[in-house]
């Protein structure tokens, strides 16, 4: 067995699907997105030494106040109690986050996803180094092409080529480790049931055929419709309708060369310096239009670090600002259908 199983990739790669169907496996429990990188293990200056009883109660009481752990459906009462017990260092704090998971959902095994925690594949493998690395790829075409839409992120595509190129080389330091196991979004929709054997046998599982089951609803957003409807190789190829030809060739330019060694050929026109420099000052407007809305967000984690729900709440604001000051959003066809 291999365990914890973490999944990992960038942004709007399949990572959500790829989480829901293996929490169906009878014996695996996948916990949602646990932010504990970005919401923890990088404030502890400021929360203090877990080993200490009150420092300790200080992260505890801040992490369960947000509304994403409120969202993991964790039992939060055994969640408290284990953690303010057992997490006295950050990998114990993480570690019971995924146990009280596991026996909130009444399985044996556990594992994470969150795509901001590629940055941390190394502190995976030394802190469990019997863990199960899953490290998911998909086209940047189709992850960038999808992630300009989000109400969360900005709409410069140089940006989120740069977020796909970043998030996947940071994963793959550790691809040469006998954790890694690395698949494509494109293989897991189009032969999803092989896929997912090849995953089982690197956690040490056997498949499980319910894992292909389709549930009747479970997402929270508009945003993670599809990772709940099940797999759709439909989904292939869709940037072909979504992108502009410059913005294809903007992704390319940026991504080409982790692109080729991930296995994604280049198919756009090759960038012109026009090209590029209009996705700069696409980039540079959008990112600046976001920054701006993000200030508050900023003051708390810099001044107010520890603050969690509330910076949690500005940073809900702030997308709603950036929301109304963005440029027209590109078509989505995932919104408009959820909206009807």
């Amino acid at each position: 067995m291999r365990i914890p199983v973490i999944i990992l990739g960038a942004p709007r790669s399949g990572t959500t699907l790829l989480r829901n169907l293996l929490n169906r496996h009878p014996q695996l429990a996948m916990c949602g997105e646990t932010a504990f990188f970005d919401m923890i293990y990088r404030r502890l200056g400021a929360f203090g030494d877990l080993a200490d009883a009150t420092n300790r109660a200080r992260a505890v009481d801040a992490y369960l106040s947000t509304q994403r752990v409120q969202q993991l459906k964790i039992d939060i009462a055994l969640l408290r109690e284990r953690l303010l017990r057992d997490g006295a260092t950050a990998r114990d704090f993480f570690r019971t986050i995924l146990e009280c998971y596991a026996q909130t959902c009444g399985k044996p095994y556990t594992g994470e996803k969150t795509p901001r925690h590629c940055g941390w594949a190394t502190t995976f493998v030394e802190w469990f180094p019997q863990c199960a690395i899953v490290h998911l790829v998909r086209d940047p075409r189709d992850s960038c092409s999808s992630l300009i839409t989000m109400p969360w992120e900005s709409r410069s595509v140089l940006r989120a080529a740069r977020i796909w190129r970043n998030y996947n080389a940071a994963a793959l330091a550790v691809a040469d480790r006998e954790n890694y196991l690395r698949i494509s979004y494109e293989s897991l929709a189009a032969e999803s049931a092989v896929t997912l054997q090849r995953i089982c046998a690197h956690v040490g599982l056997p498949f499980a055929p319910e894992m292909l089951n389709v549930p009747a609803s479970g997402h929270q957003n508009w945003w993670h419709t599809r990772a709940w409807q099940g797999v759709m190789p439909t989904r292939i190829g869709k940037w072909r309708d979504s992108l502009d030809p410059w913005q294809a060739s903007a992704i390319e330019a940026v991504d080409g060369e982790l692109m080729a060694q991930l296995g994604y050929e280049p198919q756009a026109p090759p960038a012109k310096p026009w090209t590029m420099a209009r996705a700069y000052l696409d980039g540079i407007f959008e990112v600046g239009l976001q920054k701006f809305s993000r200030l508050p967000v900023a003051f708390f984690y810099l001044l107010r670090p520890t603050q969690l729900s509330t910076e949690e709440k500005w940073r809900r604001r702030a997308t709603a600002l950036y929301g109304r000051l963005r440029s027209p959003a590109p078509p989505d066809e995932e919104r408009a259908q959820t909206a009807t």
